[in-house]
């Protein structure tokens, strides 16, 4: 596999992590885990939103967009104090569309 699914992989993983430490009131947990968030959505979102300008995301191109506005709905959900939303979005949205994209990723068999 390639760099980029690894490095959707480990934000799969994180934001897991993120759930139950938000879930579990476990905040010294959950701050560790938000700023390894954060690190890598810094370095992996630009990443996937480039990766649907290559030929092979050709007919997915549209859901490019998706990602711009998830980077967006991320930055202001993190501000809000509502943790249903931040489970929903984190959890049940993002971490679900970036399963969808690490198996595109696998069944394209490309290299990212």
């Amino acid at each position: 596999m390639n760099q980029l699914f690894y490095e959707v992989e480990e934000i799969v993983e994180v934001l897991e992590k993120l759930a139950i430490g938000v879930l579990e009131n476990d905040y010294e947990e959950y701050d560790y885990n938000m700023s390894e968030f954060a690190k890598k959505m810094i370095v992996t979102f630009p990443r996937i939103i480039m990766a649907y300008s290559l030929p092979e995301f050709h007919d997915v191109r549209e859901d490019g967009k998706y990602w711009s506005g998830q980077l967006e709905r991320l930055l202001t959900v993190l501000q809000q104090k509502d943790q249903f939303l931040f489970i929903d979005v984190l959890n049940f949205e993002t971490k679900e569309n970036l399963i969808l994209f690490k198996d595109m990723m696998k069944d394209m068999e490309i290299d990212i």
